[in-house]
């Protein structure tokens, strides 16, 4: 009688998105784990139950759960900067403006400027606009 050969289960790779949102690779194909805990199908290929019931068992072995993604710059929208130089050499021109074309000016302002009571808001965006 022969040996009996045992049936070698195929390696599944299963990767889960850096931001460790709820969303996995299963073999290049994209699902995502919703709000309801059911694996959805998103892209990459053919949507397959015997794929789903292999993920949702991993995300049950591993304990894992629903975590959102945090929104991409192009969702959040951009921030718009809008207060005015009043003096200086860049006077009635924004702070988006000044630093689109000269960014080692804000930076010498936000370090060495002495900005009024009245010039908070600029100061603010100022230092907002050069955390980018």
């Amino acid at each position: 009688m022969p040996p009996k050969k045992k049936e070698v289960e195929e390696k599944r790779v299963i990767k889960q998105f850096k931001d460790k949102s709820s969303n996995w690779f299963l073999d290049n194909v994209h699902y995502h784990l919703n709000e309801n805990g059911e694996v959805v199908f998103c892209a990459g290929g053919i949507e397959s139950e015997e794929d789903k019931e292999y993920l949702r068992q991993y995300i049950k072995r591993n304990k894992k759960s629903f975590v959102a993604r945090e929104p991409s710059i192009f969702e959040r929208g951009q921030v718009e900067y809008t207060e005015k130089f009043t003096t200086g050499k860049y006077v009635n021109k924004t702070v988006q403006e000044v630093f689109d074309e000269d960014v080692k000016y804000l930076r010498w302002m936000r370090d060495s400027f002495n900005f009024s009571s009245a010039q908070n808001k600029l100061k603010e965006e100022i230092i907002n606009i050069l955390k980018k």
